[in-house]
């Protein structure tokens, strides 16, 4: 009796260890699966933003290609865009919407109100020109 008491003493303590070891395991595949969760919530978050991205990245550049459309079109000689263009390529110091208003007065561009703000703004977004404390200059 005393051998079976023994016997069933050590199988308790094997059933106890094992108990022990089968719930660490579980706690610890409940923290593997949360841990892949996260990080399959983190990648497809991720997947947003890069998706994001590059659609806003399109946009530009599809706007861009519009605008340089518009600007470089079949053939611009005469237009206000290469007066324009061709004005602040040759003033490296920069120019100043009212100097090229005034200069456009000399060659028939006084017509419109908005000279030369829309095609300053056309010439920017082709990354024709850049601004700076409010004079354009030729981009190099």
């Amino acid at each position: 009796m005393d051998s079976e008491d023994t016997l069933l003493g050590t199988f308790r303590q094997e059933l106890s260890l094992a108990e022990k070891d089968h719930a660490d395991a579980s706690k610890q595949n409940a923290d593997w699966a949360k841990k892949v969760q996260n990080y399959a919530q983190s990648v497809a978050a991720l997947k947003h933003l890069i998706a994001m991205r590059q659609m806003k990245l399109q946009a530009e550049e599809e706007a861009a290609a519009d605008a340089q459309e518009q600007i470089d079109g079949p053939d611009v000689t005469g237009t206000k865009a290469s007066f324009v263009l061709q004005m602040i390529q040759s003033n490296p110091a920069g120019v100043t919407p009212a100097e090229i208003r005034e200069a456009g007065k000399g060659v028939g561009f006084d017509g419109s109100s908005n000279f030369p703000y829309t095609t300053l703004s056309k010439l920017k977004i082709a990354k024709k020109i850049k601004e700076d404390l409010g004079k354009y200059f030729p981009v190099a």
